[in-house]
């Protein structure tokens, strides 16, 4: 298998005439590390066409046949999608990722235990493919077994060169799912040690800590958002919400006020957003449950 298929993606993903040389590498990529990339309906039928044309003229490279799985796969065809992976395997059966697209087809199409051998089976010709590991992880996600996406989420880290943070909340997830919370948060601090005080990771730590009713912990992850963002109203509200939770009145007004004033500062076309608008709101009856000053 050609060493491009380790990457998170490939840019190129424009029909055009590829020559069989370059083909295997290309089109395997395609779409097959990007299982949520998004396609509007009308476009995935120009590509499917566009490689139908294509196959008139080169109707043995099975990477074609794989890349239009893919695209039947999008538009939940799942029977011309099986006949185009058979193909593929049939025309090159050292193309691994074959299988990977056929795991990846059949958990979609909520076929999840068939779609577990097929992605064990590619794993074990491929035993360090994050994306293996991710899209086996889904497989167990939507059979219903978190604390096995879980371990495969981890995999799927330890062999990312680069892995992206959302990566990380979702290893945290299937831990909370499998009734791993503090493991949980462990995941999120791993994740906050490797990339930073990401505000997505922070307000998922966040939401863990509350759940697990630290709120001392609760609101040292508070503290760090205020630190890493410019807009500080919600996280100042957030903090007043927590205090009030604990039964600190005086701390909660405080928070409170704090909050109403750093969303007095925003521009208006911030204030005047929804979001900003309904935040404004709570924050006057928490003042007004509270006794403002």
């Amino acid at each position: 298998m050609c060493a491009d298929l380790q990457a998170p993606g490939v840019a190129d993903r424009q029909p055009r005439r590829l020559t069989v040389p370059t083909a295997a590498c290309l089109i395997a990529c395609w779409f097959i590390l990007m299982p949520n990339s998004g396609h509007a309906h009308g476009e995935v039928h120009i590509e499917i066409e566009a490689i139908t044309a294509q196959l008139k003229i080169t109707p043995d490279l099975a990477e074609l046949y794989l890349r239009r799985a893919q695209l039947y796969r999008r538009d939940r065809d799942w029977p011309a999608a099986a006949a185009d992976l058979d193909r593929a395997a049939q025309l090159n059966p050292a193309l691994t990722v074959v299988e990977l697209a056929r795991g990846e087809t059949l958990a979609d199409s909520g076929r999840h235990e068939e779609a577990m051998v097929a992605l064990d089976r590619f794993l074990e010709r491929e035993p360090k493919h994050a994306a293996g590991f991710s899209a086996r992880a889904h497989a167990h996600l939507l059979a219903m077994r978190p604390a096995e996406a879980a371990a495969d989420l981890e995999r799927a880290i330890a062999f990312t060169p680069k892995p992206e943070p959302s990566l990380h909340i979702e290893r945290a997830r299937a831990l909370q799912s499998a009734g791993q919370l503090d493991e949980a948060i462990r995941a999120l601090d791993a994740g906050i040690a490797r990339h930073g005080p990401l505000v997505t990771l922070l307000q998922a730590a966040l939401e863990m800590e509350e759940q697990a009713g630290r709120f001392d912990a609760a609101r040292a992850r508070i503290d760090a958002l205020l630190e890493t963002t410019p807009r500080k109203e919600r996280w100042l509200a957030r903090r007043g919400a927590l205090l009030e939770k604990q039964g600190d009145r005086e701390a909660a007004r405080a928070a409170y006020v704090q909050a109403k004033g750093a969303l007095a500062e925003a521009p208006a076309t911030r204030r005047s957003t929804a979001a900003m608008v309904t935040l404004a709101g709570n924050i006057d009856a928490a003042l007004q449950r509270l006794g403002e000053p």
